[in-house]
């Protein structure tokens, strides 16, 4: 059994229901955990910017946490996101190919494009 190593002695973050200090690693579990909260942090760093810090996480956290509230579960959080970019994307997709129709219609009388395919 490998000996517990600690990071960060004394932080602790809530882990599947129970207090685990961030960075020790005394199991596979707790290297798994360590590795997908890296990893997470990465993905914000992202989303943020290299220079950004854990307070506009926190920023993005607490907003979050405002708009769902703070016992909203993240998968909750997560799917009604994504349902708004789905959202927003179809009526984009929807406006282009009223462009694109629109355009079609009226190629005819843009000068030159007799017998012409427009790219629109």
């Amino acid at each position: 059994m490998m000996q517990a190593t600690s990071l960060f002695p004394g932080d602790a973050i809530l882990s599947a229901g129970t207090r685990t200090p961030i960075g020790t690693i005394s199991d596979e579990r707790d290297l798994a955990l360590l590795t997908s909260l890296i990893e997470a942090l990465k993905e914000l760093q992202a989303v943020l910017g290299a220079d950004a810090n854990l307070g506009d996480a926190a920023s993005i956290l607490s907003a979050l946490q405002q708009k769902f509230g703070t016992s909203a579960s993240l998968e909750r959080a997560i799917q009604t996101l994504v349902g708004c970019h789905l959202t927003y994307q179809l009526a984009c997709r929807r406006a282009q190919r009223t462009d694109r129709c629109c355009a079609r219609e009226h190629a005819a009388t843009l000068p030159g494009a007799q017998g012409r395919e427009v790219l629109v």
